[in-house]
């Protein structure tokens, strides 16, 4: 793959109106169908003054150099899983879905290259075909590479850095003079590079990604479950005991859901049956789940019910028994909100007793960990593995805490959800609150910059994509994760100002230079942009803005 692109040719000779013409069967205009730009949780939307669906590079320039001339905003879009208002503009929305095609696979050097448009489950299909696969995934793979990389999103391991740090080049368009086609990389204007790798669709727009895969390979997972107590207490032996660890936290519950994953030779699992998969999955976890969270909106009292119930029945990696079922939720009223002491278990189930068991994968210097269930295994492809279905439209918000005060954020959450779920009119969450690890890099703007950290994530379903609360709940959330020197994930409704993502970010000023130098006009500046990087005036930059739905 050569290391820089040819020169792009010139578009001066183009008139304005020429652009529109050319422009106009790819063009969305108001009052068409695809000129609202609508984000897949439906939380924000925004009406565009034109949406453009190009299928080839050139097009992409055409569009720039037509934003740079008429002085309108520009924002990429790809499946838009962000859930904040991050694409959302009365500008241009450049929708680079149908830039999708593979354009090499190196079979010998694991070296791949697509077009930013592509989706990930495409790219795996089109890797495992050619005996590759991805290193580490997210949870989902319905966004676009590009999207995916301007935000570092990421999967889960101690080990394995966000997916932007497995991109070896990215093909920008630059909404300069002459709007030219660049190959940027570690080798060719590496301050472009490590700025685009989270470039948040600020420093050029994406229109080519070279990523470093690897073999293709099977993850075996164990799943287990644990008190929160034990959990905290060997939080970090556990992130480091397997290749990719995930955890999800039921507070209402009192305990931790482990998934260990592993790269094995072992033979695949069997699907599991197609009936009990329908009942647990479909039936319950998806028809009365959205059942009774909407309820909850009129009744939240009954989240907590709900979640020891859902927990039961759905999340629960063991057989099912009605002690599992009908028990109290978790904490008692009568329970302290302030239980420093670590030693004080957690009350178990009738009958129940702490399992310490030593799985086969675990190094034999390790210590066992107390757990409440014995491990379930399963054996798939990699994809199949990371990936899982993440249910209906949600609010969601993350960040990244620092690796080493991960067990004090942890502690620090549980006595806020303690305290909340103690008060009668407390806030109510949903389930469950999802912890993932992720290395250090270098990539400028990435949560990850220089230091590993612990993802801690909440969500807020909208079964039927109707509005529930969660701003207050956010807000408490985040402000307990920034306590602790958090970084809030970019695709995710946030609360941070430019002062302070400066004093989070050592590079925050070096993004903002490249930034100026690829973009002088400001074209690819929105109000999220105002009001997180650059500043503003506060008409500019209300977060409210775009907002579809939500409540307090």
């Amino acid at each position: 793959m050569p290391a820089s692109l040819p020169p792009s040719p010139s578009l001066s000779h183009l008139s304005t109106g020429e652009l529109y013409s050319q422009l106009a069967p790819i063009t969305s205009l108001p009052g068409q169908a695809g000129s609202i730009f609508t984000n897949w949780a439906s939380t924000f939307e925004s009406q565009t003054a034109s949406t453009f669906r190009p299928t080839t590079v050139e097009e992409v320039r055409l569009v720039v150099e037509l934003a740079r001339r008429e002085g309108k905003e520009l924002r990429p879009s790809g499946s838009g899983h962000s859930p904040s208002d991050l694409v959302c503009t009365d500008g241009f929305v450049i929708n680079l879905d149908r830039i999708g095609r593979v354009l090499e696979l190196d079979t010998t050097t694991c070296l791949a290259h697509f077009e930013g448009g592509i989706q990930l489950h495409a790219v795996n299909a089109a890797l495992f075909e050619a005996g590759l696969a991805l290193s580490s995934l997210g949870s989902i793979s319905d966004q676009t590479f590009a999207g995916a990389i301007s935000t570092a999103t990421h999967g889960s391991g101690v080990t394995f850095g966000n997916l932007s740090s497995t991109v070896r080049f990215l093909d920008l368009v630059l909404p300069t003079e002459g709007v030219p086609v660049v190959r940027v990389s570690r080798d060719e204007d590496e301050e472009l590079f490590l700025s685009a790798l989270c470039g948040l669709g600020m420093v050029g727009v994406i229109v080519g990604v070279g990523v470093q895969a690897e073999r293709i390979y099977k993850l075996e997972e164990e799943c287990w479950s644990m008190k929160f107590e034990d959990y905290v207490e060997r939080c970090d032996e556990i992130a480091e005991s397997a290749e990719h660890v995930r955890c999800w936290w039921f507070p209402q519950v009192g305990e931790v859901k482990v998934s260990r994953l592993n790269r094995t030779s072992k033979a695949l699992t069997p699907p599991p049956n197609a009936v009990k998969s329908y009942i647990i999955d479909t039936l319950i976890g998806t028809h009365f789940h959205a059942i009774i969270l909407t309820l909850s909106r009129t009744f939240p009292n009954i989240l907590p019910y709900h979640a020891q119930l859902m927990y039961a029945l759905v999340h629960r990696p063991a057989s099912i028994f009605s002690s599992s079922i009908f028990r109290p939720v978790y904490p008692l009223p009568k329970l302290s909100i302030e239980r420093s002491n670590t030693s004080e278990r957690t009350p178990l189930l009738p009958g129940e007793k702490v399992k310490v068991v030593e799985l086969a994968s675990t190094p034999k210097s390790e210590r066992p960990f107390p757990m409440v269930t014995t491990p379930t295994l399963r054996v798939d492809w990699s994809f199949n593995i990371f990936n899982y279905d993440c249910g209906f439209p949600q609010y969601t918000y993350e960040a990244a805490v620092p690796y080493d005060r991960t067990a004090e954020c942890l502690k620090d959450l549980e006595q806020w959800e303690t305290k909340e779920l103690n008060d009668p009119n407390g806030l109510r969450s949903h389930f469950p609150i999802e912890f993932r690890f992720t290395e250090k890099d270098d990539i400028w703007l990435s949560p990850t910059y220089g230091q590993r950290a612990t993802y801690i994530g909440a969500i807020q379903y909208r079964p039927y994509n109707l509005p529930v609360p969660y701003r207050s709940l956010f807000a408490a959330f985040e402000a307990h994760l920034l306590a602790h020197g958090a970084r809030p994930h970019w695709a995710k409704s946030h609360n941070c100002t430019p002062e302070k993502l400066r004093a989070l970010y050592p590079k925050f000023n070096d993004f903002l230079r490249v930034r100026e130098r690829v973009d002088p006009q400001g074209v690819l500046l929105n109000a999220y942009a105002m009001r997180h990087l650059v500043g503003g005036s506060p008409e500019k930059i209300l977060s409210g803005r775009y907002r579809k739905s939500g409540r307090a």
